[in-house]
């Protein structure tokens, strides 16, 4: 599911080769609101770009939250910066088809308890395939959960071990012991139990614990005992889902459009040339 992960970066981030190809102006993390990294700190030294995650619905569709983006700008969606191992850095040349921009906000809130923005692409995105999406209901509480995205925007990190924690079934959100930072908002946030979108990462307790250098916040599985918020919270899917088309579940299902396709009919004319039995028909 990983593949259908993005960072959103600025025009000023990237720059077009003109042959297919587009170069990632990144920087290396060494430092955490301006102060150094404390010793230890872990994906110190990778590389960062952009300031939101988001993910692929649909062909040419795209989700994040809504305090990522208003208008479409000049910002593009840069699908695969990750590491391929914990020792090699990003590729910063990419394919164009790695790259998209956005050609309609389709529905866009930031307000109150609803944090979601629905972007249609320039064009159908190659190589990467949309994940379906919670459509109605709740999601129970223990629920097990893993977030993809861009922890303070460096390369993918696929983070599992969470689980919901209160999904008040009277607002747009629920919330949940996700491992997540600046840079994930947008993160889609996954049920393992259906491996369905549950939701988009919004916001949550501090990231950092300032002394004389930048260290990771570590709070307890139970929740974040000190000031800001107890939990992580995600905006639920399924505010938007009606602006989403439904997917196939499943690959190489088939859906027959009555007698047009009726398997009995071809096989009653298979002595003639034209037309043929499908092989998935046999």
């Amino acid at each position: 599911m990983a593949q259908a992960a993005f960072v959103i970066v600025s025009g000023s981030e990237i720059s077009d080769n003109g042959n297919g190809t587009y170069d990632l102006l990144t920087y290396p993390w060494n430092s955490q609101g301006g102060l150094p990294l404390c010793e230890g700190e872990r994906f110190a030294g990778q590389l960062q770009i952009g300031h939101c995650s988001g993910f692929l619905v649909g062909e040419d569709l795209v989700v994040t939250a809504g305090h990522c983006m208003s208008t479409c700008g000049s910002y593009a969606f840069v699908f695969g910066f990750q590491q391929t191992d914990s020792l090699t850095a990003p590729a910063i040349t990419v394919s164009e088809d790695d790259v998209y921009f956005c050609s309609e906000v389709i529905d866009r809130v930031y307000a109150g308890d609803l944090d979601h923005c629905l972007v249609r692409l320039d064009r159908s995105v190659v190589g990467h395939t949309p994940i379906p999406i919670r459509r109605s209901g709740l999601v129970p509480d223990g629920s097990p959960l893993v977030v993809v995205g861009h922890p303070n925007v460096l390369p993918m990190k696929v983070a599992a071990g969470a689980e919901v924690k209160d999904n008040r079934g009277t607002t747009p959100w629920f919330q949940a012991n996700t491992d997540t930072y600046g840079g994930n908002s947008g993160s889609m946030v996954v049920n393992t139990d259906t491996w369905e979108i549950e939701g988009i990462l919004v916001r949550g307790a501090p990231d950092f614990v300032y002394t004389d250098c930048a260290a990771s916040n570590v709070v307890p599985n139970t929740g974040n005992p000190g000031s800001g918020l107890e939990f992580e919270e995600i905006s639920k899917i399924e505010t938007i889902a009606q602006l989403i088309p439904e997917l196939v579940k499943s690959a190489g299902e088939l859906f027959l459009d009555g007698l047009a396709y009726n398997p009995l009919v071809l096989m009653t004319y298979s002595c003639l040339p034209q037309p043929r039995i499908p092989n998935w028909f046999r």
